[in-house]
């Protein structure tokens, strides 16, 4: 889980074994590359209204999303456009008792 980092840039770059990632509300930014080449990402959890926002292409905030097949939203928070746009799937889903938009390709 990524938590209490709050800006960072190359940190995961190339990092297989990395599956999945929370980013919180106390990230503030993410830099070039944070998470490129992370092939095996394909879960994203977001409670960051700034981080969910910033996700207008697939490669925006450190290919985030690049491999993503499943991306959680706190509810309450308005996703880009990129988001909406190429995932299709969208479901309401509880984690532990925060309220989330599930987004599947």
């Amino acid at each position: 889980m990524v938590n209490n980092i709050y800006s960072f840039q190359y940190s995961f770059y190339e990092n297989e074994n990395l599956t999945s990632v929370v980013i919180s509300s106390g990230v503030t930014s993410i830099g070039i590359c944070a998470f490129y080449l992370c092939d095996n990402l394909a879960t994203v959890i977001i409670d960051n209204e700034t981080v969910a926002s910033g996700l207008t292409s697939r490669d925006a905030l450190g290919y985030l999303i690049y491999h993503a097949t499943t991306i959680y939203i706190k509810d309450g928070i308005t996703p880009a456009s990129y988001v909406t746009t190429n995932y299709t799937n969208v479901t309401d889903e509880t984690i532990g008792d925060v309220a989330y938009k599930k987004y599947t390709k």
